[in-house]
């Protein structure tokens, strides 16, 4: 088993690989667990940088309920779930500003936020010049 100390050792230790172009993407979830929908919706710009960066430019209503909820935190997960453990391994200096966000007061979670940022930046990587390096969507 990897302890997380490990995996952050391994990390620093990679070379650091950044994004060659820059775009922004929109991501959503609707999904279902049991009884409960889940829903969110995220607009990320993704380019790239000398170093991880997050930054969230939502208004100040939104920005208040997503941080109360952990949901800042969901996406920045999301993005990482796919930078850090995707088709190419790490891309770990890379700048991403959280720039819109869509709450359902019902329906909206972690897990929805988590889901929509993932979404997201795999609509990144399926985009030129990404999609014949990596074969994500990619037909010739």
């Amino acid at each position: 088993m990897v302890s997380i100390e490990d995996w952050g050792n391994k990390y620093n230790r990679a070379p650091k690989v950044t994004l060659n172009s820059s775009k922004y993407v929109e991501g959503i979830c609707e999904m279902i667990t049991g009884e409960k929908l889940h829903y969110a919706k995220v607009g990320l710009n993704l380019s790239p940088a000398d170093t991880l960066l997050f930054k969230a430019t939502i208004d100040e209503e939104s920005r208040k309920i997503c941080e109360k909820e952990g949901w800042i935190e969901a996406i920045c997960f999301g993005v990482l779930d796919v930078m850090l453990i995707g088709p190419m391994t790490p891309v770990n200096n890379f700048s991403c500003v959280i720039s819109h966000v869509e709450i359902n007061p019902r329906r909206s979670s972690k897990l929805a936020f988590r889901f929509a940022a993932r979404t997201a930046v795999q609509d990144f990587f399926s985009k030129e010049p990404y999609q014949k390096i990596y074969g994500w969507g990619y037909k010739e």
